[in-house]
């Protein structure tokens, strides 16, 4: 009977998590929705830019060791960024087109990248809106999107042993005046993984860009 009972109390535990987690807010949230057909237009696709890795300062100590581990293998989380930063703007890039349908002009990202971080383009000034504006003319074309992504630590246990990391982007649709067309970010669900563990941090990039590819499906829906 208590073996019974252990096993029915297992079953409902296991089921509130479930619940829990299926109300739990998707990993990417629509800012503002689009028209499908403007967003199909030729469109000039910036490539992703990747803002400077996040990192936690809280605990100190803990925080501290584990800081120290991630800067002693700044070579090989460098070599993470180049290419797993070159997938994520191919994948991005392809379900934009897919999605939309869109004939895409591919450009490279055109501002300081010591400049960069999540907001950039959605807090975007006259400057920088010229500038989207004459990249649009320069390519004859309708759209330009903008996409900025960060490797973000939102917290560290004990002893610096692990971290949580989450992937974020931001992505900012504009017409050829500048004007935003459409909105959204992802946020990733929470990885834990060790301070000198590239394989955890690669991952995020593949999980952001899958998640990208969602907030796209729901980018041209009413909330």
């Amino acid at each position: 009977m208590k073996k019974l009972f252990g096993l029915v109390l297992s079953v409902i535990g296991i089921c509130t998590i479930a619940s829990i987690a299926s109300c739990a807010s998707a990993p990417y949230k629509v800012l503002q929705t689009g028209d499908s057909a403007v967003l199909g237009q030729k469109t000039v696709f910036l490539d992703v830019a990747l803002a400077p890795r996040s990192l936690a300062v809280l605990p100190l100590i803990d925080a501290g060791i584990y800081n120290a581990g991630v800067a002693s293998a700044e070579a090989a989380f460098k070599m993470v960024d180049e290419t797993k930063l070159r997938l994520m703007r191919d994948s991005i890039a392809d379900a934009y087109a897919g999605q939309f349908g869109a004939e895409l002009v591919r450009a490279a990202y055109p501002f300081g990248q010591d400049e960069i971080y999540m907001n950039y383009f959605a807090e975007a000034g006259e400057e920088t809106i010229a500038q989207l504006a004459a990249l649009c003319e320069e390519n004859e074309a309708e759209v330009i999107v903008a996409v900025v992504a960060q490797a973000v630590c939102t917290g560290v246990g004990t002893f610096g042993i692990r971290g949580s990391h989450e992937m974020r982007l931001s992505l900012c649709v504009f017409d050829k005046q500048g004007q935003l067309l459409a909105q959204g970010e992802v946020r990733t669900p929470g990885r834990q993984f060790g301070a000198t563990d590239t394989a955890g941090y690669g991952f995020l990039f593949d999980e952001g860009s899958a998640y990208f590819a969602s907030l796209l499906q729901s980018l041209t829906v009413s909330p």
